[in-house]
C-alpha cells in the first residue's frame, strides 16, 4: 500500500470518526486543504465506505457539554413527545421522551409522578418485549426525560390497515403471531405484579426483524397500586382512537368493562387479557368489538349498557371457529369467565397456529363428546363402556344403536389423533433408545388408520344427502355442503374434519410414517452401517487418542454416523449422518444437491463465552456477560440444513436439485427439535455455537484492519441469501454461521445476570436469578435481511460471533434456520 493510500485512509477514518462524535460537515470541507492528488484518492474510497454504509446523514447538534444531541421529532402522544437523539458518550442513537409541560395538559404534577412512574417501571422489566429505559433525568431546559432504544417499524394499528388494503405480507396467522408474542410479554409483566391497562393496537410496536414490542406503560399498575385509582370517568372529548389526556384509565375501544365503569382498582390482569381479546376482534373483523367510528363517549356507554359485542361468526363469517372461542372467551363481560391470565390466551392462540387444540373451542374432540353427553344422558353409561373400548382396545359386547356408537366413535378418534400426534414427539432419543414405547404406539395408532375408511364411507353417505355444495368465499378447502337440518351440517363438520386428520396422521411424512420409519432405522439401518466401515471406525479412534485423549476413551461406534475421516485443511474429524442423504465426495468436500448432513467433530475446552461490552466500542448490548464455560468435545454441521436434507429427514416429496443446496428455513422452534430429535441431533447451546464461530475466524487478523476493510467484510457477510456450498468455509471448515440464515440454539431466553452455564454442553440454566422468557429462544449468526446501517459500529458488531437475537418458538421466519449438533457428553449405543 503506498503512503498516499495509507493517508487517504486515514482521512477517511478520521472524518467517519468525527461524524459518529457529532462532528465534522462536508467530506469535500473536510480534506480541501489537501494536495490534489490526496484529495482525489480519499474522495474515491470515501465513495466506497459511503456506499458499503448506505450513506451518512448529518448528525444533530445539542446543547454544549450535555451528552445528547437533539435530533428531529419521531412522534407525540399525551404524555410526552419522542426525539431522535445521538449519545455522544456511548456513540448510538437513541429514542428520548419528553415529559410535554403545556398548559393543555392538565395536573402537572399527577402528570410528571405517571411519566416517572412509566420510566422506572421499563427501566424494572426485564423483557425481550419491553423496550428498555437507559437513562432518567432532566435536560438543560429542565424538562423530564427518559432514553431508550429507537425502534423502528410499524405499529399493530397501521399492520391492520395494510391488512384490510390486501397486502400479501400481512396475513391473518402472522397478525395473529404478533398478538401471541405480545400475550407473553404481559405474562411475564403479569407475573411481576405489572398490569398494563392500555393494551390496543397502537401501543403495539412490530420492528423491522419482527420483533414485537409492547409500549407505553404510563398507566400501568405495580402490585395493584397506582397513582390514579382513584379516577373513574372520561372526559366527554375522548376519541375512541386515542388516550386522551383527561383521568380515563385506557382507551374506551379496548377497555375491559371493570373499567369503563369506574372500577381502577379491579382492572387486574383479566383486564389486559379483555383488551388482548378486543385486539383479536379487531384482527379478525377488521374493528373494535364495539364497532369503528365511535368516540370515546358513544363506546364507554355502550360498555356500560351492558349487551355484549355481537358474536364474530356474524360480523366475520369466514372467521374460523377455533379463534372465534378464543376471542369470546377473552372479551367476556365478568372478569372470571375470561382466561386466567395472558398465558393461557397466548398458549390458546400458539395451538391454533400449530394445528392443536383449542381449550375454549367448545366443540373439539373431548369437549363436543361431553356436549353430546350431556344431550343424551339416557346413553351415558353405555358410551362410557364404549370408551373404554375404544381406548383400552377391550372388546365388549355394548348394547348401544349403531347411529349413536359411530357418532361416539367418531369423538374418540378425533381426540386420539391428536393425542397421538403429540405423543409420537417424545418417544425415542439418541440418549434413551429403548423402542418399545414406538412399537406400542405404532400398534395402536396402526388400529386408527385402519378406522379411516369406515368415517370415509359414512362422510360419503351423509354428503348423498346434502342439498347443495359450494365453493368456499375464501377457505382452503374447494367445498362447502349445505344440509337441511343443523344437526347433520355439525356431522359433516365433524366427519370431514376426522378424516381429514387421518389421511394427514398416515400419509407420507406424518407422524404414523415418521415413527415406522424411526423404528425401521434405528432397529436395523443404522445398526448394518455400523458394521460397514470398521476401517472409517479405526481412523477415528486413533484421531480421538492424538487430538482428545484428555477426555477420556473414545465414545465407541456411535449409532446413526458413518466416519469420513479428517477434513485436510481444518484438521476436524468428519462425520455423515447415516441415512440422510448420499455420502459426500470425501471429508471437507464441497456439498453436492443429494449430499447427507455432514458433521464436524469440535474440541471441547476451557471457553470464554460472551462479551464485555463496556470495554467495547462495537458492542450492541445484546451479547451476553463474558464468562468461562468447559465444554466437551461435540459434533456440529458443517453447514447450515438444506432443503433437500430437511425433506429426507422428515421423509416428504424430494426437493428438485435446483433448488435443495439452499437453507431451509420457516421453521418454528419446536418442529425443528422434534424432527432432529427422532435422527439422534439436536440445537447447539449458543456456547457450543459460539466456539465453532470463534475456530473459523482469526481475531488478530481482524483486528488489523482498518475501518473500511471490516465494513467491506461485514457486507460481504451480510450479503442477500445464497445456497449452503455458496460461500468460502471458514478457517475450522465451517460454511455461513456467520450471515445467510440466523441460526436456532437449543438454551432458553433468560433474563438477569449471566446465568450459570451447565458443564459439558453449556447449557444456559433458570433459575430464581435468571427467569425464562416463556416461548423464546436465542438465534446467532445474524442473516442475510440485517441491512446494512448507517453507523459503522453497528454494522461491524452484526458481523461478529458474540451478537444475538431473539424469536418466539411459534416463529416460522424465512430468516432464521437450523444447523444441527450433537453432544458427545456419554458414550452412545443401540439398544
Amino acid at each position: 500500500m503506498s503512503e498516499l493510500d495509507e493517508r487517504a485512509e486515514e482521512l477517511v477514518a478520521e472524518y467517519i470518526a468525527a461524524r459518529e462524535a457529532g462532528e465534522g460537515g462536508r467530506f469535500e470541507d473536510w480534506i480541501a486543504d489537501e494536495p490534489d492528488g490526496l484529495r482525489a484518492v480519499a474522495g474515491q474510497l470515501f465513495d466506497q465506505v459511503r456506499e458499503v454504509l448506505g450513506g451518512l446523514a448529518p448528525l444533530p447538534q445539542a446543547e454544549s457539554g450535555w451528552r445528547y444531541r437533539i435530533g428531529s421529532e419521531l412522534g407525540r402522544g399525551g404524555n410526552g413527545r419522542v426525539l431522535d437523539v445521538f449519545d455522544s458518550t456511548l456513540a448510538r442513537h437513541l429514542a428520548m421522551k419528553v415529559l410535554v409541560t403545556d398548559g393543555e395538559h392538565g395536573d402537572g404534577r399527577r402528570r410528571r409522578a405517571r411519566f416517572l412512574a412509566e420510566a422506572r417501571l421499563a427501566g424494572r422489566l426485564q423483557h425481550p418485549g419491553i423496550v428498555a429505559v437507559h437513562d432518567l433525568g432532566r435536560t438543560p431546559q429542565g424538562e423530564d426525560f427518559f432514553t431508550m432504544p429507537r425502534v423502528q417499524g410499524r405499529t399493530l394499528a397501521e399492520l391492520l390497515t395494510l391488512a384490510a388494503e390486501g397486502d400479501p405480507e400481512w396475513t391473518r396467522a402472522r397478525l395473529v403471531d404478533v398478538l401471541v408474542r405480545v400475550a407473553e410479554t404481559l405474562a411475564y409483566a403479569h407475573s411481576s405484579g405489572v398490569v398494563h391497562r392500555d393494551v390496543k393496537p397502537a401501543n403495539i410496536m412490530v420492528g423491522s426483524f419482527g420483533e414485537t414490542y409492547l409500549l407505553d406503560w404510563g398507566l400501568a399498575s405495580v402490585d395493584g397500586e397506582s397513582i390514579d385509582d382513584d379516577e373513574v370517568a372520561a372526559p366527554l372529548e375522548l376519541d375512541a382512537a386515542l388516550t386522551g389526556r383527561g383521568d380515563l384509565l385506557g382507551t374506551p375501544a379496548y377497555m375491559a368493562p371493570e373499567q369503563a365503569i369506574g372500577r381502577a382498582r379491579d382492572a387486574g390482569p383479566a383486564a389486559d387479557v379483555y383488551a388482548l381479546g378486543a385486539t383479536l376482534f379487531e384482527i379478525l373483523t377488521g374493528q373494535p368489538p364495539y364497532g369503528a367510528g365511535l368516540d370515546g363517549l358513544a363506546t364507554l356507554k355502550r360498555i356500560r349498557a351492558g349487551p355484549p359485542p355481537p358474536p364474530i361468526d356474524e360480523v366475520a363469517p369466514e372467521t374460523p371457529a377455533e379463534l372465534a372461542a378464543i376471542c369470546a372467551r377473552a372479551i367476556a363481560r365478568e372478569p372470571g369467565d375470561r382466561y386466567g391470565g395472558a398465558a393461557e390466551f397466548a398458549s390458546d392462540l400458539r395451538a391454533f397456529l400449530e394445528g392443536r387444540v383449542v381449550s375454549a373451542y367448545e366443540s373439539g374432540g373431548l369437549a363436543e363428546l361431553r356436549k353430546w353427553i350431556r344431550r343424551n344422558r339416557g346413553l351415558a353409561v353405555a358410551l362410557g363402556a364404549v370408551v373404554l373400548a375404544v381406548l383400552g382396545g377391550i372388546a365388549a359386547a355394548v348394547s348401544l344403536r349403531a347411529q349413536e356408537r359411530a357418532r361416539a366413535l367418531r369423538f374418540l378418534d378425533l381426540q386420539l389423533v391428536a393425542e397421538a400426534k403429540e405423543s409420537a414427539r417424545g418417544l425415542w432419543s439418541i440418549d434413551a433408545p429403548d423402542l418399545s414405547p414406538a412399537r406400542a404406539w405404532l400398534a395402536e395408532a396402526e388400529q386408527l388408520r385402519a378406522r379411516t375408511e369406515r368415517h370415509r364411507a359414512e362422510l360419503e353417505t351423509l354428503e348423498r344427502t346434502a342439498e347443495s355444495r359450494r365453493e368456499r368465499r375464501r377457505g382452503i378447502d374447494d367445498e362447502r355442503w349445505t344440509f337441511a337440518d343443523r344437526d347433520a351440517r355439525w356431522r359433516h363438520e365433524k366427519l370431514d374434519e376426522l378424516v381429514r386428520a387421518l389421511e394427514r396422521f398416515a400419509a407420507p411424512g406424518g407422524a404414523l410414517d415418521r415413527v415406522a420409519s424411526l423404528t425401521s432405522r434405528v432397529e436395523r439401518t443404522w445398526p448394518e452401517a455400523l458394521t460397514q466401515d470398521a476401517a472409517g471406525w479405526e481412523r477415528f479412534r486413533r484421531h480421538w487418542e492424538a487430538e482428545f485423549d484428555d477426555f477420556g476413551p473414545a465414545p465407541g461406534n456411535l449409532l446413526g454416523l458413518t466416519p469420513l475421516g479428517v477434513d485436510p485443511d481444518s484438521g476436524l474429524f468428519e462425520f455423515a449422518v447415516t441415512g440422510s442423504g448420499e455420502l459426500p465426495a470425501g471429508p471437507g468436500a464441497r456439498p453436492r444437491a443429494g449430499d447427507a448432513i455432514v458433521l464436524a467433530l469440535v474440541p471441547g475446552g476451557s471457553f470464554e463465552f460472551g462479551l464485555d461490552a463496556a470495554d467495547d466500542p462495537f458492542a450492541l448490548g445484546n451479547e451476553g456477560e463474558p464468562r468461562t464455560v468447559e465444554l466437551a468435545p461435540y459434533l456440529l454441521g458443517r453447514t447450515e440444513l438444506s432443503r433437500g436434507q430437511w425433506a429426507r429427514l422428515v421423509r416428504s416429496q424430494p426437493v428438485p436439485d435446483s433448488t435443495a443446496l439452499w437453507p431451509q428455513a420457516e421453521l418454528s422452534y419446536r418442529q425443528a427439535i422434534d424432527v432432529l430429535r427422532e435422527w439422534g441431533l439436536a440445537l447447539p447451546t449458543e456456547a457450543q455455537w459460539e466456539r465453532a464461530a470463534e475456530l473459523g475466524i482469526d481475531r488478530a487478523a481482524i483486528e488489523r484492519l482498518d475501518l473500511a476493510q471490516r465494513l467491506a467484510r461485514a457486507d460481504a457477510l451480510l450479503r442477500p441469501l445464497s445456497a449452503i456450498d455458496a460461500r468460502a468455509p471458514d478457517l475450522a471448515g465451517f460454511r455461513d454461521l456467520l450471515g445467510n440464515l440466523a441460526e436456532m440454539c437449543a438454551d432458553p431466553f433468560l433474563t438477569g445476570p449471566a446465568p450459570d452455564l451447565r458443564p459439558g454442553d453449556g447449557l444456559a440454566l433458570a433459575g430464581p436469578r435468571n427467569p425464562q422468557v416463556p416461548e423464546r429462544y436465542p438465534v446467532r449468526g445474524g442473516h442475510y435481511g440485517l441491512v446494512v446501517l448507517s453507523q459503522p459500529s453497528q454494522t461491524i458488531a452484526l458481523a461478529r460471533p458474540e451478537t444475538r437475537l431473539v424469536a418466539t418458538t411459534a416463529e416460522r421466519a424465512e430468516r432464521y434456520g437450523v444447523r444441527v449438533c450433537r453432544s458427545l457428553s456419554r458414550p452412545l449405543t443401540s439398544r
